[in-house]
């Protein structure tokens, strides 16, 4: 039997364990800024299958995961790391209130019905991350032995996430901070392939990011003492900050429209389509709301075309908001750089991921839709060194369950993709 056919056995005969530990995985909750408990399961769990595994630190208390294949280090195999991140967008319930007007289920759980595997975990990012361990597995267990090291990472800290300049907690650094971890620790590798629900479309490139805090001063006015203003003018005379602040919202906001379209530019592996948006605003005081506030901040989430910094918008926003008499400061406060993977670099990989999405599906892979390519993933931090990386990985959904929308992850696809993976492995790094 063909090496390739056997791992695909392997993989079929053991759909029912993949399931099994992927909801066991995603129960365990790992929060950005809390990873560790599941860092932890999954190390033991790759300890007691026989695989090679380490923690590593990254910052406070939080670990990255770094399993490997030992290869025999012929030269003309290569070296593969395969990523995925253990942080998941909810779980932390201070930070949930913050944006969730109800929490649902999915949020904080996982669970199956019928061959559907339900949760936000699932699909981000665990299942991708199980996909590729699984391949692994079958590896082993078909003793198809790696000529080239096989990396089998997680990440702390990839969502989005930075501190105020306030007050810096380790808990709340996102953005990348445990895959950057990684190859300052020096897991690099040939290639990359960083898990993710793409579609199976491939990858090769994400926006950059840059977020601006933007202070709004004026006047704190007990309300009783407040002017009688006319409702027409009432939102340009007030001499308090959030009249202003909300005018700045509307004027954002539509920039950021227009800013998006003028940034969307088509390539031959995909469209970019940059996005702006305020995410949050700070003002008042809750406990006693009869001060007219005199100071207002909205934090702006910008995205950026590859290689661009925050001097690209920066005194864009700045002329925006002076010409709707908003006075302003605008200060960045966390940036990170979007690249696209060299072409001829990354070309192998790109090959081998669709020859083996053709070898599965019997058809070409998809090309990467803008809200794929549009985002900021940890690809960036291997192109940005000189490790060629995509991002690549089976596709999520939603499906109703007692009456309300989730999203999920159907088992096919699971098994789909972690005999994707596996092709990938033996392709680029194995002797067959």
């Amino acid at each position: 039997m063909e090496p390739q056919q056997q791992i695909d056995d392997w993989i079929e005969d053991h759909r029912e364990d993949v399931a099994t530990f992927l909801l066991e995985f995603a129960t365990v909750s790992s929060p950005r800024g809390y990873e560790r408990e599941a860092a932890e399961y999954l190390s033991s769990w790759l300890q007691s299958n026989g695989i090679e595994t380490r923690l590593q630190p990254v910052v406070g208390d939080r670990v990255n995961v770094v399993g490997k294949l030992p290869g025999s280090r012929n030269e003309s195999a290569s070296r593969v790391v395969f990523n995925g991140h253990l942080d998941t967008a909810y779980g932390n319930a201070e930070e949930d209130d913050r944006v969730l007007p109800d929490r649902l289920r999915s949020h904080t759980s996982a669970w199956r019905d019928e061959d559907d595997l339900f949760g936000v975990g699932v699909i981000n990012d665990k299942g991708p991350m199980t996909a590729f361990l699984w391949a692994a597995l079958a590896l082993e267990a078909s003793n198809v032995s790696p000529a080239g090291d096989i990396y089998l990472t997680a990440s702390a800290g990839e969502i989005g996430g930075t501190t105020t300049d306030e007050s810096w907690d380790p808990r709340t650094v996102g953005s990348g901070i445990g895959t950057r971890r990684l190859v300052d620790g020096g897991i690099t590798g040939d290639y990359a392939i960083v898990a993710e629900t793409t579609d199976y479309a491939i990858a090769r490139m994400e926006c950059g990011v840059v977020w601006f805090e933007i202070t709004i001063t004026g006047t704190p006015t007990y309300q009783p003492r407040l002017a009688a203003y006319e409702p027409d003018t009432v939102m340009d005379e007030h001499p308090g900050a959030l009249p202003a602040a909300s005018k700045a919202v509307r004027v954002l906001e539509q920039w950021g429209s227009e800013y998006s379209n003028s940034e969307t530019k088509e390539y031959d592996h995909g469209t970019m389509r940059p996005s702006a948006g305020v995410g949050a605003i700070e003002s008042g005081n809750p406990n006693a709301p009869i001060v007219a506030p005199g100071t207002a901040t909205l934090y702006l989430d910008v995205r950026l075309p590859p290689e661009a910094g925050p001097e690209l918008v920066r005194d864009e926003i700045d002329r925006v908001l002076m010409s709707e008499g908003i006075d302003a400061t605008v200060e960045p406060y966390l940036f990170r750089r979007g690249y696209i993977a060299d072409d001829e670099a990354v070309s192998p990989l790109t090959t081998t991921l669709s020859d083996a999405h053709y070898d599965l599906f019997d058809e070409t892979p998809p090309d990467p839709q803008p809200m794929i390519t549009s985002m900021w993933r940890d690809i960036n931090v291997f192109n940005e060194v000189g490790v060629p990386a995509v991002t690549c990985g089976p596709p999520r959904t939603t499906r109703e369950f007692e009456g309300t929308t989730h999203p999920c992850m159907h088992l096919d696809d699971l098994v789909a993709g972690a005999k994707l993976y596996a092709r990938a492995m033996v392709d680029l790094c194995c002797e067959t």
